[in-house]
């Protein structure tokens, strides 16, 4: 049994969703699933309900402990599998290209009329089975932040952050489908993967990215009204329309930087097809990465009249180009190994730094960092 995609839709408004997992294989025994911070309403396959047990992870009073703990293989869901169910799948009909059938209606994307029907791979004989989670979030707060500058919000990114708001399977590398529902019309979403489609529908709009790249769950989006600046082909920023013209000069080397990793350093295209740069406020850190997306803290934007933050600005920039090589595409799959992971992308972000500095500057700072 072999987790090959993932199919998420996600109503920001009413934090509530439906999680399809696909497997190849015949499905049968016991499945577990990490799920976190999630009242879950419904497990199915082909329309027959499952059983399934939640459990929390305890903590205990060791800080390091408990970071090992939540770093872990442990699930939060175990999911109940008969023979009669996973085994014996029916051949899925009249389904399109992106998955979500044919005359699919807008009471599918709210949710309530997903297609949950087994599919039989007649080409290599083996049955891919899909199983249907409905669910909720109970407490937003601990994944998703409000960004007030942008008229939004965004998920928070990390290892083991993806289980807060989605069921997953963290430790598998898969494809996915991303559908979000939202109200605002105005507002939309910046997300992970190859945007595809937007419409409106019974006023509310819906947002589809695909994730090609079969990635462990590093997906990511934001939410809020942003305008659009291209940098390059390959490099798009995103910001509130108030702050557009300190990130076209902020973000100036931006391409120069993408360009350096690619051509010089590493020799190697991007990971994924582009690198979305999303500014937002409230970020507990300068900057954070996610499969093809990078949280930008918005304060750190700045104009021409500002040097000090230009330097910190650029040094920032070069590291979160590193990590979409080592820390999104390239992962730890332990917390002991973290460090290592973070090390490379930093030691590889401060050659490109060398780059735009020039060797003397690029000496004095690494003296000022010494002496810290």
């Amino acid at each position: 049994m072999q987790l090959i995609h993932q199919t998420v839709y996600f109503h920001i408004d009413n934090q509530t969703g439906v999680c399809i997992l696909r497997f190849r294989g015949v499905c049968s025994g016991v499945l577990s699933i990490n799920c976190q911070n999630q009242d879950v309403h419904s497990v199915r396959i082909g329309g027959k309900s499952l059983e399934y047990e939640l459990r929390e992870v305890e903590f205990g009073e060791d800080p390091v402990e408990n970071r090992k703990r939540v770093f872990s293989d442990e699930y939060e869901m175990r999911i109940v599998v008969g023979e009669d169910v996973g085994g014996n799948g029916e051949e899925r009909n009249g389904e399109s290209e992106d998955g979500r059938g044919d005359g699919m209606e807008i009471d599918e994307v709210n949710m309530n009329n997903v297609n949950e029907n087994a599919i039989e791979n007649e080409s290599d004989n083996q049955r891919e089975v899909e199983v249907v989670i409905e669910y909720s979030l109970r407490d937003a707060s601990r994944v998703i932040i409000k960004d007030v500058v942008n008229e939004g919000c965004y998920v928070y990114p990390g290892m083991n952050r993806a289980r807060y708001w989605m069921p997953c399977i963290e430790n598998v590398s898969c494809s996915f489908s991303l559908y979000f529902v939202y109200g605002n019309t105005e507002a939309r979403v910046i997300a992970s993967g190859e945007w595809v489609e937007h419409y409106i529908e019974q006023g509310e709009r819906i947002e589809h990215y695909e994730v090609d790249s079969c990635l462990p769950v590093h997906v990511l989006w934001s939410y809020g009204i942003y305008e659009v600046n291209v940098f390059s082909k390959e490099v798009y920023g995103f910001v509130n329309g108030k702050r557009a013209g300190q990130m076209n000069y902020s973000m100036e080397p931006f391409s120069k930087i993408v360009e350096f990793f690619t051509v010089k350093l590493l020799c190697a295209k991007l990971p994924f097809k582009n690198l979305k740069v999303v500014c937002v406020d409230g970020l507990p850190r300068r900057i954070l990465s996610g499969a093809g997306i990078v949280y930008l803290n918005v304060h750190l934007l700045h104009d021409e009249k500002i040097i000090d933050d230009a330097y910190l600005l650029r040094r920032i920039i070069s590291e979160a180009v590193a990590q979409q090589y080592f820390g999104v595409y390239l992962y730890a799959e332990e917390w002991v190994d973290l460090w290592l992971i973070n090390g490379i992308a930093r030691f590889l972000s401060m050659f490109a730094y060398r780059l735009i500095l020039g060797d003397n500057e690029f000496r004095l700072e690494l003296k000022m960092d010494m002496e810290k």
